[in-house]
């Protein structure tokens, strides 16, 4: 047995460097690359198997013919900053994997929720994502890499994460799993922090399972999200690199200017079929020599793998390059260009139709009573509701140079309908809820919680609504600037559905400048209703300043929307039914 591993190491040590069919092998994988070169490891067995996928590991000759696991590491990926992670790729490969073997590939983008004790903050929550190639026996090219534009925006906060792997099973286990390690602190005010730890397992057979414990229970892992298993495959195969490093590739490789769009549909297609092909592709010859009209046909040339055998289009492939050659087309404003234009540095938008005029309300799940006593219930004053009234237009509620205005507007019942209705004169409920937040994290800069506040009951009245900033979790605004107008608007509300649901619906527009040389530009709409429900149908941000690279961030980081809360709808009050009885012909 020593003599068989001795001349297999001499074997490995011999072909490293080597080029398979897959390019150059690289450190740490040498041992993927093997199976590749279709060249018989001395001491293993020959072994051909017609079976695909992790299934294959259910063959006891297979796994007879198993040699040693071999568990490797490569470059450390570190992000710094408020959400600082490090996380370290992994490969546990059997020295003698059958080289009949094929692997899938797992994406799975997974959550860790934070506790935050400031009031209208809530829980931060930080999105990642995990990806890792398995056979039923070995486990090659994991990486965990954070989504920093999914995650919550730190508010006077940090969160410091590492994810260190190890290799959990014997390495004579046939079947591989890697333990990352997780361990981290979280400071969600600046006057002291929480640590936790955890554990993130993958097994060969593509099981994922992670568990996190903190103090005080304030960090938890979340759940899994866009879970995809792909199908086994040789030519689609492409190493799970950090997306920084496909960009650097693209920077590298690319000598013409690029646009946004083109950049973001290289960085799509590079990371699918990997740096080497690319730098070696007719398409990135043709674009080095000014060729963009030609960029698309040749991005959808790469659409086959083999299966069989065989090389054959695959239709996800085919939708792949579809996507990315349209987005490779798409206008867009090249680095150099931007310089040229002032007046807009970059912006966000977030866009959702309008419940009221679309369909059935989201954040409102009603029990369905729009048939009561035989009658169809189509009207709010059927039930008693009085139309949306303005109180008041433009109301101000401005401190220094932070100015808000707002429309003070109120839906209640009549008179009479009151007057019938003894439970509406004592049942309410008070909701507060975060509707912007104004700052960019920076000292001397200026930061403000704008919160709405209502009153509303189960028989649809909502009182009127306050505006105003949270002095508790805002600072003074004295080298800052911003000014807030929030006008009511009226949306034609949809037939059959239940008019205690009909919301109030706000538009808002505003400017906000930190250090007054230049100014974030925001407009959006929102709605409330009776039960606390809140929901944005649009949130748009532009910055117009022109030192956007000194601030960092999205400009959505600067000026951001609350969260839409989904509430569930009471069922009508008895003596609403009853007042509504007395309205029937």
């Amino acid at each position: 047995m020593e003599n068989r591993f001795m001349e297999m190491d001499q074997y490995l040590k011999r072909i490293c460097g080597k080029k398979g069919r897959r390019g150059a092998v690289r450190s740490g994988h040498s041992a993927v690359e093997l199976a590749d070169t279709g060249e018989a490891v001395p001491g293993a067995r020959n072994i051909v198997t017609q079976q695909s996928g992790y299934a294959f590991a259910q063959n006891p000759v297979a796994i007879a013919g198993l040699g040693v696991a071999v568990f490797n590491t490569g470059r450390t990926i570190a992000t710094s900053g408020s959400f600082s992670t490090q996380s370290t790729p992994a490969s546990y490969i059997h020295q003698n994997t059958p080289a009949g073997s094929k692997f899938r590939r797992r994406t799975i983008e997974f959550t860790i929720t934070a506790h935050h004790p400031r009031y209208g903050i809530g829980t931060q929550t930080f999105w990642f994502k995990l990806s890792f190639e398995f056979n039923g026996n070995d486990i090659r090219d994991a990486s965990i890499n954070p989504l920093i534009d999914k995650s919550s925006s730190m508010i006077s906060s940090t969160f410091s994460i590492k994810f260190e792997p190890t290799s959990y099973s014997l390495n004579s286990d046939p079947v591989a799993i890697i333990r990352y390690k997780i361990s981290g602190e979280w400071d969600p005010v600046g006057t002291g922090h929480v640590s936790f730890e955890g554990n993130f397992d993958l097994k060969a057979d593509g099981a994922v399972t992670y568990i996190i414990n903190s103090e005080k229970n304030w960090v938890q892992n979340g759940q899994f999200h866009h879970d995809a298993i792909s199908e086994p495959q040789s030519l689609a195969y492409s190493h799970s690199y950090p997306e920084e490093e496909f960009q650097q590739i693209i920077n590298q490789s690319v000598t013409v200017p690029l646009n946004q769009n083109q950049k973001d549909a290289l960085l799509r297609f590079v990371s699918d079929i990997g740096g080497e092909r690319f730098r070696k592709s007719m398409l990135l010859r043709l674009l080095n020599q000014g060729s963009y009209d030609a960029v698309p046909a040749e991005l959808k040339k790469w659409t086959k793998a083999r299966r069989n055998g065989n090389l054959v289009d695959l239709p996800e492939l085919v939708s792949k390059r579809k996507a990315e050659a349209e987005l490779f087309q798409k206008p867009g404003t090249s680095a150099a260009q931007s310089l040229l234009f002032l007046s807009t540095a970059y912006s966000y938008r977030y866009e959702s139709p309008s419940r009221v005029v679309a369909h059935q309300l989201d954040y409102s799940y009603a029990m369905n009573p729009l048939v009561i006593a035989g009658v169809t219930v189509s009207d709010a004053i059927q039930i008693g509701l009085g139309a949306i009234a303005v109180v008041q237009a433009q109301v101000s509620a401005s401190q220094g140079s932070f100015t808000l205005s707002y429309d003070k507007v109120q839906r209640l019942l009549t008179s009479e309908a009151r007057a019938a209705m003894p439970g509406s004169q004592s049942s309410k409920k008070s909701y507060s809820r975060r509707l912007l937040y104004l700052g960019i994290g920076a000292v001397n800069a200026a930061e403000a919680d704008v919160i709405i506040e209502w009153e509303g009951n189960p028989y649809g009245e909502i009182g009127t609504p306050v505006i105003r900033r949270n002095l508790g979790t805002s600072t003074e605004w004295s080298k800052s600037s911003a000014n807030i107008t929030i006008t009511k608007v009226d949306r034609i509300p949809l037939p059959n559905t239940d008019p205690r649901v009909w919301p109030i619906v706000y538009t808002y527009d505003g400017t906000y400048d930190p250090y007054g040389n230049g100014y974030f530009e925001f407009s959006g709409e929102f709605e409330i209703n009776a039960f606390g429900g809140m929901k944005f149908n649009r949130h748009e941000v532009v910055s117009r300043s022109l030192a956007d690279w000194a601030i960092g961030g999205t400009p959505e980081d600067k000026v951001q929307k609350g969260a839409d809360n989904i509430v569930s709808v009471p069922p009508i009050p008895q003596d609403q039914i009853n007042y509504l009885k007395t309205r029937l012909p």
